[in-house]
């Protein structure tokens, strides 16, 4: 089996045993919360959240969440951790403690000041300062 059909088999698996909640994120109006619920209980791994998320990046929230989940199953070997920098499909992730709830990590953005953006990951998108 490939690499690719491990993910997405275990994606598969995830949408069964596990759910991607999505609700206001009550810090930042008009902004959500996405996290996923199930990972603890099933997998006996932490839970991952996002918060701050524009409603138009939702779905591609839940996958980051899903695809992120279903690689830490597959690479137990290799886990991911409170301090970890991720470089993933959507950019650059710091791995945080959650401040709001028990077995959960926080996923933020690496990039968080213009000057970083600029110059590396908007330059690759064609955005210009």
């Amino acid at each position: 089996m490939s690499e690719e059909e491990d993910y997405d088999e275990t994606i598969a698996m995830l949408k069964q045993t596990t759910q991607i909640i999505f609700t206001p994120d009550e810090f930042n109006e008009g902004m959500f919360l996405m996290y996923s619920e199930g990972m603890y209980e099933n997998y006996d791994l932490e839970d991952l959240e996002v918060r701050n998320v524009p409603g138009m990046f939702s779905k591609a929230c839940g996958n980051l969440i899903n695809e992120l989940n279903a690689y830490r199953i597959i690479n137990r070997d290799n886990p991911v951790l409170v301090g970890h920098n991720i470089g993933w499909s959507c950019g650059d992730i710091i791995v945080e403690a959650s401040e709001v709830y028990d077995n959960m990590l926080l996923l933020t953005s690496r990039l968080t000041d213009i000057e970083c953006c600029v110059g590396c990951e908007a330059k690759e998108a064609g955005v210009t300062a």
